[in-house]
């Protein structure tokens, strides 16, 4: 085989190549964080100015960062009917209330 008709091989299987990893499905864009109101972060604190308050952005948009996003695309108080457990709770377990959540969207 001659080096000419090697190169263009190459280059076509480059190409193609390339094609094929573009190809492929994206990393999760978007992704939904419950956490403790107070974690250390001082959202459920900005939460207390009101929803959709800068601080409370400022902080969404610190934590979305800290986990490899752009931004906060939502955040505020989460309601507890919103919250679904996978595993049930023995019967002769107390029932232990659980601190406040907040939910987190972060984009990007």
């Amino acid at each position: 085989m001659s080096l000419a008709r090697l190169s263009s091989a190459a280059l076509v299987a480059a190409v193609l190549g390339a094609f094929w990893v573009g190809a492929a499905p994206a990393a999760d864009s978007e992704r939904t964080f419950l956490l403790p109101e107070h974690d250390g972060y001082g959202l459920g604190d900005c939460l207390a100015d009101g929803p959709g308050s800068a601080c409370g952005r400022m902080v969404a948009d610190a934590w979305c960062a800290s986990k490899g996003f752009a931004k906060a695309r939502t955040f505020g108080r989460s309601d507890s009917t919103e919250i679904t457990g996978s595993v049930g709770r023995p019967a002769a377990q107390p029932v232990v209330q659980s601190s406040p959540t907040v939910t987190v969207d972060c984009d990007g």
